[in-house]
């Protein structure tokens, strides 16, 4: 890990917003929610949840899922880069070409993984151009990532039925799709610091009140609410 970093560098900071919002709120897009009834002076008791959302969503995670390759036993692993996180570019069929065509010098490659492939709209023909590759090379498998629904209503049997309209038919012997996604941390409490963190500016309540210092929900976040508060 040590040595990937050398050549490409940690991850991007990660960044989250934290929000109390009455219980009838729309709440979209959040990591974990809690919630709790809260009885003001005047004894009237009032449903609350209170929310982490991610400040940007989340595409470039090579950074992490090296961690969890190593940590998880990976040993040698070689890394292709197609283009710079500076460009804030996702991947494309253009930039994955060349990548490619490139892994064919390396003889010892056995499995071929493109994460970040995901997040692409470009994500079928990148996984098709690895499945064509694995094919080609025969001495290798490609492990692919069913892509996110494309609707809100999406259901499952959709979502898989799409993803296998799009995958094709060719090189399928070459590889194999994980589905469900597996959502997973390898960050630890020393990683977790209060810069995190900031509260969203249309929270609907005084949360000294609603979450005390010793809340565990705040335990969560690794800080003190004075802490969170100076920041």
């Amino acid at each position: 890990m040590a040595e990937y970093m050398n050549y490409f560098g940690q991850g991007p900071e990660e960044k989250f917003i934290l929000s109390i919002k009455k219980s009838n709120s729309t709440i979209t897009d959040c990591l974990f929610t809690y919630e709790k009834e809260y009885t003001k002076t005047d004894t009237t008791t009032t449903k609350y949840i209170f929310t982490a959302q991610r400040k940007e969503k989340k595409r470039f995670t090579l950074y992490y899922q090296m961690l969890m390759f190593f940590a998880n036993g990976g040993g040698t692993c070689y890394v292709l880069s197609a283009g710079n996180y500076k460009d804030n570019q996702l991947l494309n069929k253009n930039m994955m070409s060349n990548a490619i065509n490139a892994l064919e010098k390396e003889r010892e490659i056995t499995m071929v993984v493109i994460p970040e492939a995901v997040h692409s709209p470009d994500c079928a023909n990148i996984q098709t151009m690895v499945l064509d590759h694995c094919s080609k090379m025969q001495n290798r498998f490609a492990i692919l990532d069913v892509q996110a629904k494309s609707s809100e209503n999406q259901t499952m049997m959709e979502q898989v039925k799409e993803f296998q309209t799009n995958i094709g038919n060719n090189g399928l012997s070459y590889g194999a799709a994980y589905y469900p996604w597996l959502e997973t941390t390898i960050l630890g409490d020393k990683d977790i610091t209060t810069d995190m963190f900031s509260w969203s500016a249309d929270s609907e309540l005084d949360f000294k009140a609603f979450f005390p210092k010793d809340s565990g929900i705040l335990n969560y976040a690794n800080a003190t609410i004075d802490e969170i508060i100076k920041n």
